[in-house]
């Protein structure tokens, strides 16, 4: 049997050596000088090698207590291999699990406190933007004149007055004010903004865009 002094003591040759313990566990020794434990075990009429780790990270009592448990594994009627490999899965698995466990904790907690958000109406049958061309713009593939200029103005409103896509989306003519006057003003409802209730009962509820003349341009130019 192996000693962890004779391991401590083993050196890399030429080639590649194994040295034997008990129960078919060996540690083999690369030429590289990685000092790796494998199990021997007959499953099934073949003859296989089990790898369990290296000895850097895994004593010599921690490789036989492996040992014993794959033998036990093969006693049973399971390939320790096969075990090894469905085990690392359910590990993997259980992992990627987590985020989505603790996300959906998270949104079952704090969706009551949320505002429910009307649906962006983007079609010419609605208040919304009714004098865009947007229900010949609903598909991304079209390539109608129209349709690249439309949505060069709406890239460009975005930027000017950084709100989501989906607000500019649902905008309706009746939420713009005073765009003649010194103070034009964009009001977003409340009900079309995301966030929490009662933060926007704190801030008064609509979202307030103040619209420089750039802005008020871009809105006369769309309906063109």
């Amino acid at each position: 049997m192996l000693s962890d002094a004779q391991i401590r003591d083993a050196k890399p040759k030429d080639r590649s050596y194994k040295l034997f313990d008990a129960h078919q566990l060996f540690l083999l020794l690369t030429t590289g000088g990685s000092k790796l434990w494998r199990l021997n075990y007959k499953y099934d009429g073949k003859q296989k090698s089990l790898a369990l780790g290296r000895y850097s990270s895994l004593g010599l009592a921690e490789a036989r207590r492996l040992r014993d448990e794959a033998l036990a594994k093969l006693r049973e009627g399971h390939d320790p291999g096969v075990a090894k490999k469905l085990k690392l899965k359910a590990t993997i698995e259980a992992s990627r699990n987590t985020f989505e466990k603790v996300a959906r904790e998270w949104h079952e907690v704090y969706a009551p406190q949320w505002a429910k958000v009307m649906p962006p109406t983007f079609s010419a049958r609605s208040n919304a933007m009714s004098s865009l061309p947007s229900a010949a713009c609903r598909s991304p593939r079209s390539r109608r004149p129209s349709c690249w200029r439309f949505t060069r103005l709406a890239l460009r409103l975005i930027a000017l007055t950084a709100v989501r896509p989906g607000e500019l989306r649902g905008a309706e003519w009746a939420e713009f004010e005073n765009l003649d006057g010194h103070a034009p003003l964009w009001r977003i409802p409340d009900v079309r903004m995301k966030g929490n209730l009662k933060r926007k009962d704190d801030v008064g509820g609509d979202h307030l865009v103040p619209l420089a003349p750039a802005r008020v341009e871009s809105y006369r130019r769309s309906l063109l």
